[in-house]
Parts: C-alpha cells; structure tokens; sequence
C-alpha cells in the first residue's frame, strides 16, 4: 500500500510529492534495485539516477575498492536525491534551494515499489481503499463461483470466521525535534523541518566533518546535517537498570523500553489495576535495524515485561508489510481481547556518522 499512494491526487495536492515525482511512476515500465551494501537495498522506478548507480557501483567493483569503502560510496551517492525527485529541492548548506524538472528527472532517486509498473493512472485513497477491500472480496468470491462452475464443484457453506477486532487505543514516538507524540503532530502541522546541523554536544564538526572535495576523502563525514533525536529523560531505576549498566547498554533499547511504556500509558495503562502478565508488546523492525535482531529485542523486553508487560514477545519485520500482520497474528491468538502494543523503532544512520554518533554511549 505505500507505493500504492503515491498513485493518489491527495499525494500532490497534500504536498507528500510533486507532480514530477507522481508522472515518472505513472510512466515507470520496470523499477531497479539500488543495493549499497548486503541489507541495504532501495527500489525505486528506473531512471538516470539508477543508470548513473549501477555504473558506479560497477566502476568501484572492478577497480578492487574493498567492501566497506564502496558501501559507504554508494551510500554518499544516494544521499538527498530523494528529496530531489519528491520535492525538488536539494540541500546547499544551511538552505534548501529550488531544482528544475529537467535536474529532478536527472538526478533524482523516485523511491517506489513494484507495484508501480502495475498501475498507469491517478486515483484517490477513498476508491485505492475501495479497490483493495470490497471491491477485492467481491473479484474473489466471483472467482471461486466461476471455477466452482467450470469444475462442477458443489459450493461449501464454511463457518463465518470469529470477527477480529484491532483498536489502537495508546501511541507514543520519539522523533527528530520531538520527545513525545503532542510535539512531533506539532512539527507536523506547522510544516517545522527537524534536518539539523549536528549538535555539539553530538561530536564536534570541526574534527569529523569535512565537505565533498576536501583533503582526506573517506577519513571523514562529507554531511554535518541530519536528524537528531532531542535529549529524551530517562530514569533507569523506574525499569530496575542499575545506573551503573546505562553505559552498558544500546541507547535503542532504553528508547524502544520507554516509548512502548509511555504508549501504554497513554492508552490508559499506567498504573497496576491490569494483567501484565497477559500483555505483549509488537516491535516492527526494518530490515537491518537495531531491532531487527530478536535477540535484542529480547533484552529489551525483559525489563519492560517485568514492569509493564507479558509472557508474548515478537519481533516483526520489514515494518511496512510484517507489522500488521503480526499484530493480527498476536490477536488472533488471543481472543479475551488482550492489551497489545505495537511499536516501531529505528535508529540507524550512514556507516561513516555512525563511527562517531551511533555509538555514543552517555545518555539518550
């Protein structure tokens, strides 16, 4: 269903892309895959970008350029241009500055999945919704009659299924330049642009970075921009941490733990008047995340299980197709109508930030 919106007018008239971006997947025959690196693959409709891509990537192969060094190339290479291709509208230092069509056609990276070469014509999410329920059910249930009929099958009344009842009732999130939910629909609405300058309290520019060009290529980050998460507190005797293991542990983990407790709490579930022994919390992972390893995942629900939830703990990934499903798949097991919270966290950045910001260890 994600690429499924670019397809829709309230797409452009919304202002979530541009009419260039909107014509080009409507145009799109095939779409390629861009891999940086084992994990890291973007698809996205063909185009000179992608031409340009695979050149590259073919260029840094058979000159020997060893492994980590070409990810971190072809990471560089992708870097704004899908801003380019949905916006027009590339980076120069602190400004965003206006791109002609013919350089988004060019240079821009038109992000979309396979479905787009499945459809050629703009709709609106009211009919997209249509056509992917209702008028889905009812393709399929002619279908059945029509092969009932050619084979002379006799039509078997199967038992209704149970309804499934999912209701989102609590949501908590920690996003560049908004510690909570209320400021991040906040930065929303007023259209804030959370992409910053590195904070120093982050790492210091004038060691690390260094523009395109410069006089050690590859030793250090070519970008000072990025989006950063704000100082977020958090009490670690509230979960049981001893304070002395904070060092010890992923900064993701201790943010997975508090955003999956404050959306309980939003929900209603902060104080002891509930069962959290039958209670489990879905994590959406993308391929590749912090959390997309169930081990950690395990850590990090050992202490939030403890204090706020249950026995079932599950990790779902990629986000985009595997998080609902297996929210259901929880429900559907569970049919006293259990408190679930599904959550989604990523916290990962370009190879060469991740040196010296990623692993930073004090605090949140």
């Amino acid at each position: 269903m994600g690429s499924a919106y670019l397809f829709t007018s309230e797409a452009v008239t919304d202002g979530a892309v541009g009419q260039v971006f909107q014509r080009q997947v409507l145009a799109a025959h095939r779409t390629d895959l861009l891999e940086t690196a084992p994990g890291h693959v973007t698809r996205c409709v063909a185009s000179p970008f992608t031409a340009e891509f695979a050149s590259v990537r073919a260029e840094l192969r058979d000159s020997g350029v060893p492994d980590r060094d070409a990810w971190t190339e072809l990471e560089r290479l992708n870097v704004g241009r899908l801003r380019v291709a949905s916006k027009g509208l590339r980076r120069d230092g602190p400004d965003l500055v206006t791109v002609d069509e013919p350089e988004q056609l060019a240079d821009g990276l038109f992000m979309a999945g396979q479905v787009a070469v499945l459809r050629s014509d703009v709709t609106t999410i009211e009919r997209l919704h249509q056509s992917v329920t209702v008028d889905a059910v009812d393709f399929l249930e002619e279908r059945v009659r029509e092969l009932r009929d050619r084979l002379g099958i006799e039509p078997v009344e199967a038992p209704a299924p149970a309804p499934l009842d999912v209701a989102i009732v609590g949501m908590a999130c920690v996003f560049p330049g908004a510690q909570d939910l209320s400021a991040f629909w906040s930065n929303v609405v007023g259209g804030v642009d959370s992409v910053t300058e590195v904070p120093a309290q982050r790492w210091d520019s004038s060691l690390y970075h260094e523009p395109p060009g410069g006089h050690a290529p590859g030793e250090r980050t070519p970008s000072k921009w990025g989006g950063f998460l704000p100082r977020i507190p958090f009490d670690p005797l509230r979960y049981g941490i001893p304070p002395t293991a904070l060092a010890s542990i992923e900064p993701v983990q201790l943010l997975a733990l508090q955003v999956a407790d404050q959306a309980l709490a939003d929900a209603g579930y902060a104080d002891s008047g509930w069962d959290r022994s039958r209670t489990s919390v879905v994590f959406g992972a993308e391929a590749g995340s912090d959390l997309s390893n169930a081990m950690v995942l395990r850590t990090v629900c050992a202490q939030l299980f403890r204090q706020g939830a249950g026995r079932p703990r599950r990790s779902v990934a990629p986000i985009d197709r595997g998080f609902l499903s297996g929210l259901a798949g929880q429900c559907d097991r569970r049919s006293d109508r259990e408190p679930a919270g599904p959550g989604w966290r990523q916290l990962h950045g370009r190879r060469g930030l991740r040196v010296f910001a990623g692993r930073r260890r004090r605090g949140l």
